[in-house]
């Protein structure tokens, strides 16, 4: 197994260096107004709703976007005179989340439900979770580098396995 570059980037290790600094708790209290935030928007978009599927969908996609808005907007205003390794963490986790449901909110208005829209929801999920749990640990890169090199020639065209990968997720 070859060992970790030094110039990848490890989420987790970038925090665990901020630990004991005072910044963090600046991170924390910009996560904290952030979720509640997003939590009093979604309560907002119930009451303003109609009840049923709709609403229900929206209001699935309004707490991670909202959220993800607010993490956003104290990372640029923090992000000049402090680190922000937390909320660069904060950061694709609420996207992933946002990934998720609005995939989840397309399929399901798309397609009828049956078992086969349930287990693509769990790939999905699985597929977006995975990729974040490499990002995050800085493994992503060296992953999709790989892929790239495995390949063979048909023709005069390369064909890795990164980019049949790529065409089975754009169908």
């Amino acid at each position: 197994m070859k060992p970790i570059p030094a110039e990848a980037h490890n989420l987790l290790l970038e925090l665990l260096r901020d630990i004991e600094q005072t910044s963090l708790l600046w991170q924390l209290g910009v996560i904290a107004a952030s979720l509640g935030l997003a939590w009093w928007a979604v309560r907002l978009a119930g009451q303003r709703l109609e009840p049923g599927a709709v609403a229900g969908g929206v209001a699935r996609l309004v707490f991670p976007l909202t959220a993800l808005g607010g993490v956003l907007l104290g990372k640029a205003l923090l992000q000049h005179s402090l680190h922000t390794s937390l909320l660069n963490l904060a950061v694709p986790l609420l996207v992933s989340l946002a990934l998720i449901r609005i995939s989840f909110y397309v399929l399901r208005h798309i397609f009828a439900p049956g078992g086969w829209l349930h287990a693509s929801e769990r790939f999905i999920a699985w597929l977006v979770w995975g990729a974040l749990a490499l990002h995050i640990t800085g493994f992503l890169p060296e992953l999709l580098h790989l892929l790239d090199d495995l390949g063979f020639n048909f023709g005069r065209q390369r064909v890795s396995v990164l980019l049949l990968i790529q065409g089975l997720l754009s169908i």
